[in-house]
């Protein structure tokens, strides 16, 4: 009797990990990191065919660029979530597009080395895992100030620039002003500067909403986000609010560049 209750019991384990995947990076973080942030009782599955590109190697821990290259058979993704193992703010953002969208970049913050996950909810309710990891030369992106000279623009300024792509697709950058404060970072006089970010953000444009966007002090100073869409742009509306309940929207109407 004892031992077919062992088995059961090591029956469910095996099946609970094997639902959640097994981490090519190994990390302790991971099981606790995908119930937190895709469910206890998610359907995880590592995919190589999502390309998480970022550098090997990071001099710059404050400001790291990302783009997430969405394979065609994801493109009718329910949500994009970015994901940081080691930061002391491991969700970085959570996208909800509402048209297809062929990939998604931002500039992030990494505290030390790190996993970095992009995953992919598809229609079915499977999350689709891309992982990378990453070596942080200089440590604290999230908790030493930003380099000197850093220099914030008016708070909710919002810039959006479009480019053609080949094939009449076209590419939507779009950088808003805003300090991002994690929370985390002490200064000489002892004080802490309180956490204040970016966190949400909509962008549509004639045809409706492309995506909605919630955010974290993981993304850097003066956030950047670039999506990559497969048809021609149009005039463009952005908009969001921060964690101090500031609204911010901004609208282009210039011809593609």
């Amino acid at each position: 009797m004892r031992s077919t209750m062992l088995f059961a019991v090591a029956a469910l384990l095996i099946t609970a990990a094997n639902a959640r995947g097994v981490d090519p990076a190994g990390s302790e973080l991971w099981e606790d990191l995908s119930g937190a942030y895709l469910g206890e009782d998610a359907k995880v599955t590592f995919n190589d065919s999502i390309r998480l590109m970022m550098a090997d190697r990071v001099e710059s821990a404050h400001e790291v660029p990302i783009m997430v290259k969405v394979p065609h058979d994801l493109r009718d993704m329910q949500e994009l979530v970015l994901l940081v193992d080691r930061n002391p703010i491991q969700q970085v953002a959570r996208i909800t597009p509402h048209r297809r969208i062929e990939s998604v970049g931002m500039n992030i913050r990494l505290e030390e080395s790190t996993p970095v996950r992009a995953a992919i909810l598809d229609p079915s309710g499977i999350w689709h895992v891309a992982t990378k990891s990453v070596l942080v030369m200089s440590a604290g992106g999230c908790s030493s100030p930003p380099p000197d000279g850093a220099v914030v623009a008016a708070v909710g300024d919002v810039n959006i620039k479009q480019f053609e792509r080949h094939g009449g697709a076209s590419r939507l950058k779009v950088r808003i002003h805003h300090p991002m404060d994690t929370g985390f970072v002490v200064l000489e006089d002892g004080d802490v500067v309180p956490p204040y970010y970016v966190d949400k953000v909509r962008i549509e444009d004639e045809r409706g909403m492309i995506a909605d966007m919630l955010t974290w002090a993981a993304m850097s100073r003066d956030p950047v986000i670039t999506i990559d869409l497969p048809t021609e742009g149009q005039s463009v509306r952005v908009s969001g609010s921060d964690s101090e309940g500031l609204s911010f929207e901004g609208l282009e109407n210039t011809p593609l560049m």
